[in-house]
């Protein structure tokens, strides 16, 4: 039923995943750019990427693994790391999840019953609270 899928996923049974997942007290995010050109297109990525503070990969090493995925591309540190520990991360994924499905409940079907959507992350109560 396209209609509810999105509707019928047992939240509760995702978080206990993450929770078996996410095993570390503390966890690093670095932030950084991608700047890359395709034809005559040149596109700007925001990213960011997360590990345990004990594995966490210093950025040029991080770089030459991550360009050969990206051919022709600059990378771009944001030098400073954010550290959350996973009770907050858990915390964020819970509001995030019942946001983005408090959203999908309340959308108007459109044509044949199906919802077309599209979430705005800076709509969601866990964006505030993630390190800038």
């Amino acid at each position: 039923d396209v209609q509810c899928c999105f509707e019928s996923i047992d939240q509760k049974r995702v978080l206990e995943i993450v929770k078996d997942i996410l095993k570390e007290s503390y966890y690093a995010i670095h932030k950084y750019d991608v700047v890359c050109q395709k034809g005559s297109t040149i596109y700007s990525f925001y990213k960011y990427y997360a590990d345990s503070t004990d594995d966490f990969p210093n950025f040029p090493i991080f770089v030459r693994e991550s360009a050969q995925k990206i051919p022709n591309s600059v990378f771009i540190d944001h030098i400073k790391e954010s550290y959350l520990d996973r009770e907050v991360i858990l915390d964020l994924l819970e509001k995030h999840i019942k946001f983005v499905l408090t959203q999908l409940i309340d959308l108007p079907r459109g044509p044949f019953g199906i919802s077309l959507f599209a979430i705005d992350q800076k709509k969601s109560p866990a964006s505030s609270q993630l390190p800038k």
